[in-house]
This record gives C-alpha cells, structure tokens and sequence, in this order.
C-alpha cells in the first residue's frame, strides 16, 4: 500500500477514536501538548505544513491530542 493509504488509514482511525473521546479539561500542560502536537505535525509534512496545521485546526485535532496520548497508553 502506497504511503498515501496508509496516512488516510490513519488519519481515519484518528478521527474515529477522537470523535469518541470527551474533550480534555483544559489547563497549561494540555495547551502545551496541543501546541507541541501541532508543530511536530508540521514538521513532519515538510512544504505543507500550513496545511496540514490548518486541517488539525479545523477538525480540532489538537485539543484531543492529550486524550489520544492516553488512550493510546502513553505514560505522563
């Protein structure tokens, strides 16, 4: 599979475990998680970092990203 399909693979599975998580409750350390989230994501797409930056943003990615850290079972 082509590293396209894979992406939309998991960008779809993303989505979905986002979708049924409940938002995090906010304070400095999950604002910083969000804002690392999203610069890392913009490192890794190379010249289309805005873009990929801004469709985090719109889908509001970044705001679960300390409960997809947890549900994933990462320790703090």
């Amino acid at each position: 599979m082509s590293g396209i399909g894979w992406f939309a693979i998991g960008a779809v599975v993303g989505l979905a475990a986002a979708w049924h998580l409940k938002p995090a409750t906010r304070d400095s350390c999950c604002d910083r998680v969000a804002a690392g989230a999203r610069e890392r994501a913009g490192e890794a797409c190379g010249p289309l970092a805005g873009l990929c930056q801004k469709a985090g943003d719109a889908l509001d990615l970044w705001d679960h990203t300390p409960d997809l850290l947890d549900l994933f079972g990462v320790s703090p």
